[in-house]
């Protein structure tokens, strides 16, 4: 198992919320000085293709095989985040959720994407098993399409299901390329554990949003990592000593609502470059 240190586009949304298309140069530029600075010879690097966080200008053929030679020629891999569904009692609005996510796998592969992610909500009058029902039956659909293009995919966990609800979606969707998302922050928000969330999902987790929190004033709250209360040492050593001969994009990500969202980011750096160099082999 290889794990890849990546970044997470949101962790700089307070300078380019609103300007991501124009901004993209200056976002790469930025992981690429990380890459350098702490001596990575690859790294990943989280890019959106819908939503509000879209990169891309022109979705053609064209304009996305330019993106992926920028990414290519700075050894960034691409971790793409292909949009949103919602777990709803309205049929049609889950297909079109779904049908947009199968044609954002497409600009995935084109930019040269492995893996890949999307969101999730759940709304309308859904008790938690039918929603889970709706959200199962729809993890089995994209995967199959993700699988047909040669692609890993994941769902983040916002506020939606349980650990335990998650684990049986994902083991029941019957799509072997379906794995976990494992973001460290929102098992807070949930009320879990995240040392223990990500025992119980190591063996499959794909992708990861490391993030460390601190409860202010009722809000979770982004810090650098190893200044919240996450125990980061343990969630790394798991992930460390998970078997398998797969690739883990751990993106760091600060959310910070004030402060210097550079500065955040390379001490989030130099704490996992600093733990690896202290834990080799």
């Amino acid at each position: 198992m290889k794990i890849l240190p990546s970044v997470l586009n949101y962790s700089y949304h307070r300078q380019f919320a609103g300007r991501w298309v124009e901004t993209l140069d200056e976002y790469l530029s930025k992981v690429d000085t990380l890459r350098k600075k702490y001596g990575f010879d690859e790294m990943g690097i989280n890019v959106a293709v819908a939503g509000n966080q879209d990169v891309v200008k022109t979705h053609n053929s064209e304009n996305l095989m330019e993106i992926k030679k920028k990414l290519e020629d700075k050894n960034l891999h691409p971790i793409v985040l292909l949009g949103r569904i919602t777990i709803h009692s309205d049929k049609e609005i889950v297909r079109q959720g779904v049908e947009e996510i199968k044609k954002s796998i497409e600009d995935a592969v084109l930019l040269g994407a492995k893996t890949a992610q999307f969101s999730g909500a759940i709304w309308g009058r859904l008790t938690k098993e039918k929603a889970l029902r709706i959200y199962t039956d729809m993890l089995k659909e994209i995967g199959a399409c993700a699988k047909d293009h040669g692609l890993i995919v994941c769902s983040e966990n916002y506020c939606t299901f349980s650990g335990d609800e998650l684990i049986l979606a994902v083991e029941n969707c019957g799509q072997e390329n379906v794995g976990y998302l494992n973001d460290t922050g929102n098992w807070l928000i949930l009320g879990e554990d995240p040392v223990a969330a990500t025992r119980k999902v190591a063996r499959k987790t794909v992708h990861m949003h490391l993030k460390d929190y601190i409860l202010k004033d009722g809000i979770w709250t982004s810090v650098s990592f190893g200044k919240g209360i996450v125990d980061l040492d343990a969630i790394l050593r798991i992930m460390q000593e998970s078997p398998g001969d797969r690739i883990i994009y751990m993106a760091f990500e600060t959310d910070l609502d004030d402060g210097d969202e550079d500065q955040a980011m390379d001490e989030c750096f130099q704490y996992v470059k600093s733990w690896f160099d202290r834990n080799k082999g």
